[in-house]
Formats: structure tokens, sequence, C-alpha cells
């Protein structure tokens, strides 16, 4: 039995999840449309064609999914927001992967160094300890 605030158990061949809600409609729904502008930008540029703006892009997608008013403008922030936070994201991604090849180039180059130093002295290669 569950008590107050507790979920019921779930039985054999029941749905454990939830059914999905507005909100979380409404989130994919933006999630498709920030996708859809991406591609279309992406597309531009591949083709070498003007690229159009963000604001040109996301008026585009509303006018193609007939998306009018109320909403439109809410959508249109939401959508921009996500498309922001889309570019922030990867940004972050090229950051963290540009250190971790400079790293990883430092690490490469010490290692050298270690190799180069060891050789001088006349170590033979079954003597060089090399440590990760």
């Amino acid at each position: 039995m569950a008590g107050r605030g507790e979920r019921p158990p779930v039985e054999m061949g029941a749905r454990a999840e939830t059914p999905p809600t507005r909100q979380t409609e409404r989130q994919r729904r933006i999630e498709r449309y920030a996708q859809e502008i991406l591609d279309l930008r992406h597309r531009a540029r591949d083709a070498d064609k003007t690229m159009p703006t963000v604001h040109d892009a996301i008026t585009r997608i509303l006018d193609r999914h007939n998306i009018e008013e109320p909403g439109r403008q809410e959508l249109f922030k939401d959508i921009a927001t996500r498309l922001g936070q889309i570019g922030a994201e990867a940004r972050q991604k090229r950051r963290t992967e540009a250190a971790t090849r400079k790293t990883q180039q430092a690490v490469d180059d010490a290692l050298a160094r270690q190799l180069e130093d060891e050789a001088r002295a006349g170590a033979t290669w079954k003597e060089v300890d090399i440590e990760e």
C-alpha cells in the first residue's frame, strides 16, 4: 500500500512512464523547430548561399508550421533561447576538446623530452621507464 506522498506500486504489465505532459510536448516542438532551423542554416552554408539570419529562419519555420498568435511570440522567444543554448553547448564542447588536445600534446611533449634525455644519457630501450 502506498503511503502519503508515495507512488502506488506498478503492477506487472503496467506502464511505468507517465503520459507526456503539455510542457514536455512543447519542449519537443521547440527542440524539433530549433533543429529544423539549424538544418536550414547549415544547408544554406553548405550550398554557398546566403545564410538566413536566426530571426528570419525562426520566422520561416513558424510560417511553415502555420503557427499563429496567440503563442507565436512566446514560441519564437523559446526557440531563440534554445538556439542560444545549443550554441553555448557547442562552444563549450569545442573549448573542452581544445583543452584536451592541448593537455595531450603537453603529455606527449613531456614524454618525448624524457625519452630524448634518457637516450642522451645512454639508456637502452630496455632501461627506459615510461610512466603513464
